[in-house]
C-alpha cells in the first residue's frame, strides 16, 4: 500500500520503530517469511510497471460513486 501511494504521488515518512530483543521464547522468523518478504517487493515493482494507479483509483472511485446510488456495477 505504502508503494501505491508513493505511485500516486503521496509524500512518505518514515517512522522509527525500535524492538527489544527477545527474553523468553523462540523466534517465528524463518527462511519462508524472508522469502516471501523479498519477493512480495520484487512482485509490487514488477507489476508497477505494467498497471496504472491513477486509472485503477479512478476506478474504483466510480464504482464506489455507483454503488452508492444504487447503479449495478459493470465488471
Amino acid at each position: 500500500m505504502k508503494f501505491a501511494a508513493w505511485k500516486l504521488g503521496f509524500k512518505i515518512k518514515e517512522v522509527p520503530i525500535t524492538f527489544q530483543d527477545r527474553t523468553e521464547g523462540v523466534s517465528k522468523m524463518n527462511k519462508s517469511i524472508v522469502k516471501e518478504g523479498i519477493l512480495g517487493v520484487l512482485k509490487l515493482r514488477w507489476y508497477s510497471l505494467f498497471n496504472n494507479y491513477r486509472k485503477q483509483v479512478a476506478n474504483t472511485g466510480k464504482q464506489m460513486e455507483q454503488v452508492a446510488n444504487n447503479e449495478t456495477v459493470a465488471e
